[in-house]
């Protein structure tokens, strides 16, 4: 037995220090290896994007939690995550095939709807992928051997901010740092396929969405890149703003819409050739959008505002009634709209005859 009177106070302090440092090392699991606890805030948790899956609906957020609705976002349940890292984006392709991915490189699939996960890639994983792909990083004697051994070491840690999936098995997540992952069987396989990207600053990817016909990403200080099918990469587009872009809209007849800082939006009819900015009237940044039924984009703001395309007129009209808390995403269903944001999950009715 250790006689406390005989040790100095320090040595004592130093003992208990290095004990629990060394206990908290043994039982901690890093959060990408970590499942996401239950939460008890329900449809109250931060949420960051959100989908439509066949007759549900499903959402990701903070801490790796994730919830699905059976009943258009009216009740919602918590599904099995994996991972507690922040999750930000989810698409599905089909009503029981989907995808999430967020920050650590994390990539989520689902094969039920959505009501449990497996993960299918995170940052480590990326960063064998980025090594085998490129020539093993030099000494440091050039810019160039820096930052690719930069890249390597950093990798582990990078977000991804969204995801898309032509269907069940072509799909395609980016990130921080012209990050671009390319799947063709369904996430069995990813393969790091950046350097097909007209990016040579490496700026941040924060959107990609697609049709049958196009495919494109926004992203940082005015980046504005289409799919080119001929040649697999992605080119970059003339953009009509400097500042960054948070999301993209693109609706049925191919008109384009694009969104970000200070509330800028532009429309374009020409795959993005030209385009034709769009009064929206508001400040913030609007960081997540999508269509209604008859082509028109909805947008919605960090400060809370959702913003509805006017039919006849290059302006948006803001939706009244919303509580102004700061959304990140919405997704339409029948005549409402769910909005995800840091407060949860909200809904809220379109105007009659707005669908």
């Amino acid at each position: 037995m250790i006689c406390l009177q005989r040790w100095p106070t320090a040595r004592i302090l130093s003992a208990l220090i290095s004990f629990l440092v060394s206990s908290a090392a043994l039982s901690f699991e890093p959060p990408v290896d970590t499942p996401a606890a239950v939460s008890t805030l329900g449809p109250a948790s931060p949420m960051v994007g959100i989908a439509g899956a066949g007759d549900h609906l499903v959402a990701v957020g903070l801490r790796g939690v994730i919830l699905y609705s059976p009943d258009d976002g009216r009740n919602w349940q918590q599904s099995r995550s994996p991972v507690s890292v922040d999750l930000v984006a989810v698409t599905f392709p089909t009503p029981e095939l989907g995808w999430a991915v967020g920050h650590q490189g994390v990539i989520l699939h689902s094969v039920d709807g959505g009501r449990s996960w497996k993960r299918q890639l995170s940052g480590k994983q990326i960063k064998d992928l980025f090594l085998a792909s490129t020539p093993a990083p030099q000494a440091a004697s050039t810019e160039g051997d820096a930052d690719q051994a930069w890249l390597a070491e950093s990798l582990p840690t990078l977000p991804l901010m969204d995801v898309w999936f032509q269907d069940a098995r072509t799909g395609y997540a980016i990130g921080a740092f012209n990050l671009l992952l390319r799947t063709d069987d369904g996430g069995e396989h990813w393969a790091y396929a950046s350097a097909q990207i007209d990016n040579p600053d490496k700026l941040h990817l924060y959107s990609i969405r697609g049709d049958a016909h196009d495919l494109y990403i926004a992203g940082e200080r005015g980046l504005v890149l289409r799919l080119d099918p001929a040649d697999g990469r992605f080119k970059a587009l003339p953009s009509p703003y400097r500042g960054t872009f948070f999301g993209i809209a693109l609706n049925k007849t191919g008109v384009l819409t694009i969104f970000g800082m200070r509330g800028n939006a532009y429309r374009s009819r020409d795959r993005g050739q030209t385009w034709e900015a769009e009064r929206t009237k508001v400040q913030a940044g609007l960081v997540g959008g999508s269509n209604l039924e008859d082509g028109r984009a909805i947008l919605v703001s960090q400060t809370g505002q959702v913003l509805i395309e006017s039919p006849d007129t290059a302006q948006f009209q803001n939706l009244e009634g919303v509580l102004p808390l700061p959304y990140a995403s919405l997704v339409i269903t029948g005549n409402q709209i769910v909005l995800a944001g840091m407060a949860g999950l909200r809904l809220h009715a379109l105007p009659a005859g707005v669908r």
